[in-house]
């Protein structure tokens, strides 16, 4: 590596893998703050499923035990978010639904 590189480099971080626990609680979390919005936002109360997390935490977690939690918002973006849009697009869901 070139000299200039390497005086840019401050610290090396080790990364542990995130174990499923971990996973399954960091998609808790996501999935609550996209209710929290939704509610405060729109009106419109969640509630997910624990299926969903499961299938969240099952469909990303070979690339979130290598590249940590961004894998896990990918997923939770495109099985959740993505459909809540298109729902409320097509009016299918409106303020004051639950």
């Amino acid at each position: 590596f070139k000299p200039e590189f390497l005086n840019r480099l401050d610290e090396v971080v080790v990364f542990t893998p995130l174990s499923s626990q971990e996973l399954r609680e960091i998609t808790d979390n996501l999935l609550a703050g996209i209710a929290a919005q939704s509610s405060k936002e729109k009106s419109v109360g969640l509630r997910f499923d624990p299926n969903l997390v499961d299938t969240i935490v099952t469909s990303s977690a070979s690339k979130s035990r290598r590249y940590g939690a961004r894998p896990l918002k990918r997923t939770v973006l495109r099985y959740v978010e993505d459909a809540l849009s298109d729902a409320m697009v097509a009016g299918f869901l409106r303020a004051g639904d639950d």
